[in-house]
């Protein structure tokens, strides 16, 4: 696990530094061994039809904890969860605004057993008299006993800097990386939610050009 290695390089980044954090241990991040997800990142999970999402969430809630005790926040660049590892990919904000802004970014995940709805907790201290109706599903009422579980904690922020991986993709095309221009092709359909067929590699490179 990453986890080990995150104080380390938080205490000794520069402000704007990027840190790039690479998870193999896919048993606990993918919910195969819960129990070591518990242990290595104080996280509960359970296995859905997002893990994936799940995995890079959790990694980046246990970068971002560690940025935070150091008084330094986090902006997520991109994160991919691929059959053998999670990465993940930050810029580090120093300074204990951007700190305390990250650590609000850690919620807990209410969880639909049955029909995998999900939403993150609302923000506050006091206590949800009934957190079901937070949840944009029904199961609740129609189904027998308690349907939903907590998840977490979470990375409940965006996972993907659009405007990053038009530069990265900008990039790739004017050194002839071809081998890492589907990848990222398909990391910004994911942050854009945009058909493939939309998609236009010149006007992702117009947009590099000017910049964000």
């Amino acid at each position: 696990t990453s986890v080990n290695y995150l104080d380390s390089a938080f205490r000794n980044i520069r402000n704007l530094g990027i840190v790039s954090v690479t998870s193999t241990d896919i048993s606990s991040l993918y919910a195969k061994a819960q129990h070591v997800a518990r242990r290595h990142y104080g996280c509960n999970i359970v296995r859905t039809e997002y893990y994936k999402e799940l995995a890079a969430r959790i990694v980046v809630a246990a970068v971002a904890r560690a940025a935070a005790r150091c008084n330094k926040g986090i902006e997520v660049l991109f994160a991919v969860a691929l059959e053998h590892f999670v990465l993940v990919v930050v810029r580090v904000l120093r300074g204990p605004t951007s700190a305390d802004e990250t650590a609000k970014k850690i919620q807990y995940l209410i969880h639909c057993q049955w029909c995998e709805e999900r939403i993150f907790q609302k923000d506050g201290n006091m206590v949800e008299e009934n957190p079901y109706r937070q949840l944009p599903c029904n199961c609740h009422g129609s189904m027998p006993g308690k349907t939903a579980i907590e998840l977490g904690p979470l990375w409940s922020s965006s996972l993907f800097n659009t405007g990053f991986l038009k530069r990265m993709l900008f990039e790739s095309l004017h050194h002839g990386l071809d081998d890492i221009q589907t990848l990222i092709k398909t990391l910004i359909f994911e942050s854009e939610c945009t058909p493939q067929s939309q998609f236009s590699i010149h006007a992702s490179s117009n947009v590099n050009k000017q910049g964000d």
